[in-house]
């Protein structure tokens, strides 16, 4: 079959829902507010699963593999490209959004200062502890690594001085052994 061509995604209305968020493998952690204690898995928006919201990030607008960027810079473009509903208009009072996280549901307001933050930190994490525990293990797994680097290094290289110990060793009897003949051939 043919490709189908990609939609440009329209402009974001310039909000986000999370004053923190951060996606992890395919699950995405936020925190509605400053105040609250630690980011929770995101598991609705605006009365969508996870799965809808993925989906519609994946295949409404833009390139497929660029869906955490889509959902976390225009979230509101996802919504409107995936026909997704209850995104606030911000023409009404309104300006509040359903969400579900672990076993519970809330709200939450969408607004310009959320975004602005979201765009800074998203990609690091958002101070939220899910991305500080995927740092430790990326940090950890490195520093194994840069240790095991290491030691077949040092092996290495005290294999290669064995070599040249024994080549050395070998060449210096060579000698020798040719000296004692030129000996004998000469008497």
């Amino acid at each position: 079959g043919q490709k189908k061509e990609a939609k440009d995604c329209p402009p974001s209305d310039g909000k986000f829902p999370f004053a923190a968020a951060t996606i992890i493998g395919g699950t995405i952690y936020v925190k509605a507010d400053e105040s609250d204690a630690d980011c929770v898995e995101l598991k609705s928006l605006g009365g969508h699963n996870m799965t809808a919201l993925q989906q519609a990030a994946k295949t409404a607008c833009g390139a497929p593999g660029e869906w955490k960027l889509k959902f976390m810079e225009s979230l509101s473009a996802v919504f409107e490209m995936g026909g997704l509903e209850n995104w606030p208009s911000f023409q009404d009072e309104d300006t509040r959004i359903a969400y579900g996280y672990n076993e519970s549901v809330g709200t939450t307001e969408v607004t310009e200062a959320k975004m602005k933050k979201i765009l800074e930190c998203w990609r690091y994490g958002c101070g939220c502890k899910q991305a500080e525990t995927q740092l430790w293990s990326k940090i950890t797994f490195v520093a194994g690594i840069v240790i095991a680097l290491a030691f077949i290094t040092k092996d290495w290289l005290q294999t290669q001085k064995r070599e040249k110990k024994k080549r050395s060793k070998e060449e210096k009897e060579a000698r020798k052994a040719d000296k004692a003949a030129k000996k004998e051939s000469k008497e």
